[in-house]
């Protein structure tokens, strides 16, 4: 699965509320899309575990603008 909309950030709800404003969505739909990764490493953690649960995912690509900072999610994801 292409992960579209990626931003590594602390500060997930107003980097979901950018991503909103800037595709015309409600800042929800950004967050309940298996398109989109925001918020810190502990949550992207934390939604990838619930999409492979909820829809079977489990290969995520990332842009390789966001490969270092992706780096700790695919540690902490490894082997797992």
């Amino acid at each position: 699965m292409r992960a579209f909309l990626v931003n590594i950030t602390d500060d997930a709800v107003g980097a979901a509320a950018d991503i909103a404003a800037m595709i015309g969505v409600e800042p929800g739909m950004v967050e309940e899309t298996p398109f989109a990764l925001v918020g810190p490493p502990s949550k992207l953690i934390e939604d990838l575990i619930a999409r492979r649960e909820r829809w079977g995912l489990s290969y995520i690509i990332v842009g390789d603008d966001q490969i270092d900072a992706f780096a700790p999610v695919v540690s902490a994801l490894s082997g797992k």
